[in-house]
């Protein structure tokens, strides 16, 4: 099957597809266009912007945007640009009302569930959880892969938030699951802050900060001296290169506007 030219233009803006974060640091690919040539050129000019964040990195193909499956010969060479690339495809996004076994097919990968459908099923477990459960049903707590240990101190605050008063070093990893982080220290280079909530650094951040990593797009970052290496908020990111000039090292706030990151210089005398 072949793609006609409103499959490709139904995704706003220029780019032939997006390449944002989602859990686990786990890439997502999301077609806006199959034209594979302009994909390659643009991820390669992505992975060659921050290669060793992105250089060989397993990303999930997700073409749920698009009105109709590519042909095999389609399915194949994207497979073979994003490769090129430098990229590493290992499995495919599957919509609610998709056939797991034509993409797996097609792809020759396994499939997982489309970010945006995930985030619907965990809305619908919420509002279902809200009710009460009989003792029997109870479901034991899920155990939680992204919490790494660190030896920074940390307590929980009055309000929910994980505060942490001492540097963050490089290799350190901190994950304030379901809430805030509040970090009055600085963050080095090669160390990583996740929150499921708002990330809050009162100092200088110069490692990776990833707010909302549950997919909340309302969370923000909040940072007194910014220049990260990476910032996320919702699996959206951008690079210190897509921070302006002007805001680098400055007191800045970061939040998402049309799932793009907008960067703010805070009122801060």
């Amino acid at each position: 099957m072949s793609f006609t030219q409103a499959d490709q233009t139904r995704l706003a803006g220029s780019n032939p597809c997006e390449l944002r974060q989602g859990r686990y640091g786990l890439f997502t690919v999301r077609l806006a266009q199959l034209d594979p040539g302009a994909i390659q050129a643009h991820l390669a000019d992505q992975v060659a912007s921050a290669p060793a964040l992105l250089k060989n990195a397993p990303v999930v193909i997700d073409g749920t945007a698009l009105t109709r499956l590519p042909s095999i010969e389609q399915a194949r060479d994207l497979l073979q640009r994003l490769v090129a690339a430098g990229l590493k495809p290992l499995a495919v996004a599957l919509a609610p009302d998709e056939d797991a076994l034509v993409l797996q097919n097609l792809y020759g990968l396994p499939t997982i569930a489309a970010e945006h459908a995930r985030r619907q099923n965990q809305a619908g477990v919420a509002a279902e959880s809200a009710a009460p459960a009989a003792p029997e049903a109870a479901a034991k707590p899920e155990p939680s892969i992204e919490a790494a240990p660190t030896s920074s101190p940390s307590a929980p605050s009055a309000n929910g938030s994980l505060y942490v008063h001492a540097p963050v070093r490089s290799g350190q990893q901190i994950y304030a699951k379901g809430r805030d982080l509040v970090i009055t220290a600085a963050v080095s280079a090669g160390a990583e802050v996740i929150a499921d909530g708002c990330i809050h650094v009162y100092g200088r951040l110069a490692g990776k900060a990833l707010a909302g990593a549950q997919g909340n797009e309302d969370a923000r970052v909040y940072c007194l001296n910014f220049q990260p290496e990476l910032v996320s908020i919702a699996g959206q990111y951008g690079l210190i290169d897509s921070v302006p000039e002007a805001l680098q090292g400055q007191a800045v706030e970061v939040l998402l506007d049309q799932e793009r990151l907008d960067f703010r210089a805070l009122g801060i005398r």
